[in-house]
């Protein structure tokens, strides 16, 4: 939702002279969405007895980084350095995925996909319906629905794409709490 609204944002809260900072702020919301799932898989690693593979991917991603924020910042000057940071990030989400993948049985891509896909659907049915049908509305309103719409359609699709899962997750969830093992605020 967020990454939806922040052109309008910007215009209400910072004013027009602030738009060509959308496309950083857009990039930098993918940094920061990736970025605690890097952190915790390189916690992973160094709770499974390999802090040395975090040096090797931090190596791997300065390695990455270095060149990439000089050529892309020549190239596209500040959003070429926020590109630059977002493949950095990715090299080393794809480093430290692999190493935690060889000791535990973990499945990135059932984890990352369907967020990820529900995430691009919804962008896209939500831009497609407010460019036809709400363009020229009220901006703090149009912003608003852009909320709302991105949420439910991004819940819905996660939904149908986890719905087995999540399911599951709330049948054990249930069971524990009904049957006294687990409190909630303990």
């Amino acid at each position: 939702a967020l990454f939806m609204i922040v052109p309008d944002f910007t215009v209400l809260v910072l004013g027009d002279k602030w738009l060509p900072m959308v496309t950083v702020f857009r990039l930098l919301i993918v940094y920061s969405l990736l970025d605690p799932l890097f952190v915790i898989s390189t916690h992973l690693t160094t709770a499974l007895g390999e802090p040395e593979v975090l040096t090797r991917i931090k190596l791997m991603q300065l390695v990455v980084f270095v060149p990439a924020v000089m050529l892309f910042g020549r190239l596209w000057q500040i959003e070429g350095v926020a590109l630059a940071a977002d493949l950095m990030l990715v090299v080393g989400m794809g480093a430290v995925f692999r190493a935690v993948r060889r000791s535990l049985p973990v499945a990135t891509g059932r984890i990352l996909w369907p967020p990820l896909l529900a995430a691009v659907i919804a962008g896209l049915v939500t831009t497609v319906v407010f460019q036809q049908f709400m363009s020229g509305s009220v901006l703090w309103l149009q912003m608003g629905l852009k909320g709302i719409v991105s949420v439910v359609i991004f819940g819905l699709i996660l939904f149908l794409l986890e719905r087995h899962e999540m399911i599951r997750n709330f049948t054990l969830l249930r069971h524990y709490l009904l049957s006294g093992r687990v409190r909630p605020g303990t």
